[in-house]
């Protein structure tokens, strides 16, 4: 049995997130509100989660935030200098 149009459109969907969760978090992060960004975060750990991806998940999350903070600092250090 052949799965139903949205089944085969929600795996293609998954596999898209599992590869384009960052790019689709940058986009929507300045323009959605606090309590939008905790539905995102929800959905996205649930969504790994289930996938049994969370720990590269949260560790992607984590470092990407880490050289953002990175960044930031050496903007700072330059602007200041």
């Amino acid at each position: 049995m052949r799965p139903s149009l949205y089944v085969a459109v929600f795996i293609l969907w998954l596999q898209w997130l599992r590869c384009e969760y960052n790019a689709l978090v940058d986009v929507l992060e300045p323009i959605i509100d606090v309590k939008m960004k905790e539905k995102l975060a929800t959905v996205l750990v649930a969504v790994f989660h289930h996938e049994g991806l969370i720990q590269n998940f949260l560790a992607d999350i984590l470092v990407t935030e880490i050289n953002k903070l990175g960044m930031l600092l050496q903007c700072s250090v330059l602007y200041y200098s």
